[in-house]
Parts: C-alpha cells; sequence; structure tokens
C-alpha cells in the first residue's frame, strides 16, 4: 500500500507549465503563456475602445457646412 504522505507536495504552478499547444509553427506554449497573451491583447483592445470612445464623445459637428441644394 502506498502512503499518502511520502509523496512530494505538487507546487500550484506545476499545472500551468504543463504544454498546452504544440506546433511547429508557434513551439510549444503553456498555458499561463496563452492567458498572458491573452490578457496582453484584451488590455490593448480595451484601450483602443478607451480612446477612440473618448474621441468620440468629445466631437462636435461642424456648423459652417452648407448643405443646400
Amino acid at each position: 500500500m502506498i502512503n499518502m504522505d511520502d509523496r512530494p507536495a505538487r507546487s500550484a504552478t506545476v499545472g500551468f507549465s504543463n504544454p498546452v499547444v504544440v506546433n511547429s509553427f508557434v513551439g510549444i506554449l503553456s498555458s499561463l503563456e496563452i492567458l498572458a497573451v491573452f490578457l496582453f491583447f484584451l488590455f490593448l483592445a480595451w484601450t483602443y475602445y478607451a480612446r477612440i470612445s473618448n474621441d468620440f464623445k468629445k466631437l462636435m459637428p461642424v456648423k459652417s457646412l452648407k448643405l443646400d441644394l
């Protein structure tokens, strides 16, 4: 019978370092690396959205534009 107390405790980060994607184009990626890239792109998209929406709030119509035909 195997005593469970004799086994070394696994670290919580061991699960993140196991390879998830193995591809000849991108190489070997762990879930932690995929999560980091996802959060980076999410931050970029949020920053872009915040700046563009702020620019649209400040946009004023041009009053000198006469479109009488």
